[in-house]
């Protein structure tokens, strides 16, 4: 069961997709860009249980089938980010055939409204297989990524948990526009969870239903 439930779901938008959606492009002037962002907040609603514990953080938790040394080999490695994430259109490592370690390099291609948008991660710590943290950059935001695996406590063999952290800031004159993207970034956690806890239990790859933004 995860830590948060939400009014309005949106299982197409990915933690990823924070690096686009809700931010204004660098040539609107200020009072648009406020007026934009301020706009996603009031129409995005959700309950009073929310995994934004400050600006810019989420924290959410999702519960998924596989034993944690299974589970740990695919959601740390994002050469396979694309498996579970359906915001996440192509995923590679920056050299082929890399082993997971600090230092390995992964591009991501965002399906960003239909659009490509390109993100790099690099992992910054790595104790598998209970923890890694990456580092994401893209055009407009700096993400630190934190996820820790542990065994879930009433099925320890067969279940694994997994508490995501996404700390995410917008990059130069954007930066201060993140206080104001708060009730978006509650949808963009619960989907991330939702296609963790889908994959795991299905097998299938995250797809996009036909006509989706």
């Amino acid at each position: 069961r995860r830590t948060a439930l939400f009014v309005r779901h949106n299982h197409n938008t990915s933690l990823r997709q924070a690096a686009n959606i809700g931010i204004p492009a660098a040539s609107d002037n200020s009072g648009e860009a406020v007026a934009t962002a301020a706009h996603t907040q009031h129409n995005t609603t959700s309950t009073s249980n929310m995994p934004v514990t400050s600006t810019g953080v989420v924290e959410d938790v999702a519960n998924v089938q596989g034993n944690i040394e299974q589970v740990f080999a695919q959601v740390a490695d994002f050469a396979f980010i694309e498996r579970w994430d359906p915001g996440v259109k192509k995923s590679a490592p920056r050299v082929p055939g890399q082993a997971l370690a600090v230092g390995a390099q992964y591009d991501l291609i965002l399906d960003v409204k239909g659009e490509e948008s390109p993100m790099t991660f690099v992992v910054k710590k790595l104790e598998p297989p209970h923890f890694i943290e990456l580092e994401g950059t893209s055009e407009r935001v700096v993400t630190i990524d934190s996820i820790r695996f542990s065994k879930h406590p009433e099925h320890p063999t067969t279940m694994t948990r997994i508490n995501y952290t996404a700390n995410m800031s917008l990059r130069g004159w954007r930066r201060p526009f993140i206080i104001l993207l708060g009730s978006m970034l509650d949808e963009i956690g619960k989907a991330a969870m939702s296609g963790l806890e889908n994959y795991f239990a299905t097998g299938n790859k995250a797809t996009k239903p036909s006509g989706a933004q």
